[in-house]
């Protein structure tokens, strides 16, 4: 896990020893460890209606303080990393497109994060066929 160079929080919120604070401390441990997060950082109605930051720009929003929240972490999630971009309120959906602007502020250092991914499955390809390494099924992680 990383956290993107611009990472601040906006909202102001998120002080140390504060509910947000804990939540967000949570966060980090659980994605970490690999665990599931509980439902209580997910939006309502999840299943329900569509999440277009999420389908156009890639960027997972999670509530800090429960779902009724405005206070949100923003992040990318990867196969094999997460990168925290801020802490913000709901203003990024009120962009045209969803979250314009919240992707153009990171957006360098998330082009740098996919080179580097980019060049680590070109060496793991070519070790494997090389033959020095063995293609493996990665293990699921454990349930929270």
């Amino acid at each position: 896990m990383r956290k993107s160079p611009g990472f601040r929080d906006h909202s102001g919120a998120v002080v140390p020893g504060s509910a947000y604070d804990d939540d967000l401390n949570d966060i980090i441990e659980r994605i970490g460890q690999g665990r599931t997060l509980p439902a209580r950082y997910y939006r309502a109605r999840i299943d329900r209606d569509a999440d277009e930051l999420l389908e156009t720009e890639g960027v997972i929003h999670l509530h800090l303080g429960g779902q009724n929240s405005d206070v949100l972490l923003f992040l990318v999630q990867y196969p094999d990393r997460v990168v925290l971009l801020e802490i913000n309120t709901h203003q990024h959906f009120a962009t045209e497109p969803k979250g314009s602007l919240l992707r153009a502020v990171h957006e360098r250092h998330l082009a740098r994060i996919a080179q580097e991914i980019t060049a680590e499955l070109a060496v793991k390809a070519a070790r494997i066929q090389a033959g020095l390494d063995k293609l493996r099924k990665p293990k699921p992680p454990p349930d929270a």
